[in-house]
């Protein structure tokens, strides 16, 4: 097995190692079981998102299948489930982010992702760094608007190929639109997800979670160490992990 270069450690890892150290160690066991169930609450996405990979795989071959008969639509359900397991798995890793953002703000910013995203866009500069990350996640207005209708109001179905004949494609998620929150991807009365965005959805999020974990990193002592022993021997210290990261 290979080992990871401290110059090639990807920021989340480095923070899962270094991020207790904050305000000298004040906080280090909220943050240690916050960045512990972020890592789990990661895993859960990508499991999420292959069930669905592998259910979409069973719902194109069922199509293929043109011999007029009477069929259960079990596949569609579970693939609808799969679907709320992801966007619902990501709505908490992202509660937990927000809560680590708040230890490391002393206060300043309050729990929740949207509600911090919103603060600090009003106010970049509690944190420029974080406020100038947060404008920039183009997956987010998608993943919340579709989460909160699949969540809270249920107003959709799931078609294969839908407004296609004959139907080939992908399955959508067909949404009527509910509610009265001012919204930027879901305008209209009807909205088709193409189940492929959550790919795009998953790789923002993927991404973002390194990106954050950087402006993170950039708040803590480059002496820490994992230890917290600085004398001891062979201890590799946070300023190695930052060496070229800007």
């Amino acid at each position: 097995m290979a080992l990871i270069k401290v110059k090639d450690a990807p920021p989340f890892l480095v923070l899962t190692l270094f991020g207790q150290s904050y305000d000298k160690y004040r906080h280090a066991e909220q943050i240690f079981l916050l960045l512990q169930e972020i890592e789990f609450k990661w895993s859960a996405v990508i499991i999420a998102f292959n069930l669905i990979l592998g259910q979409e795989k069973v719902i194109q071959e069922l199509h293929k299948d043109t011999t007029p008969k009477v069929r259960s639509y079990e596949p569609e359900v579970k693939q609808m489930a799969y679907l709320g397991f992801f966007l619902d798995t990501i709505y908490a890793l992202t509660e937990r982010c927000s809560h680590v953002t708040k230890i490391f703000h002393n206060g300043k910013l309050k729990e929740g992702f949207n509600r911090q995203r919103q603060v600090l866009l009003k106010k970049p500069e509690i944190d420029p760094p974080l406020a100038k990350l947060l404008s920039q996640i183009k997956w987010y207005a998608l993943f919340r608007e579709v989460r909160v209708q699949h969540s809270h109001y249920g107003s959709s179905v799931l078609a294969f190929g839908y407004d296609k004949e004959p139907q080939t494609g992908s399955s959508q998620l067909i949404i009527e639109i509910g509610g009265g929150e001012e919204k930027k991807v879901l305008t209209g009365k009807r909205y088709n997800f193409d189940l492929r965005k959550t790919a795009e959805i998953k790789e923002g999020i993927e991404k973002f979670i390194q990106q954050w974990a950087l402006v993170l990193l950039k708040k803590l002592d480059t002496n820490a160490t994992i230890s917290r022993d600085p004398k001891q021997k062979e201890e590799i210290p946070l300023e190695k992990f930052m060496e070229g990261r800007s």
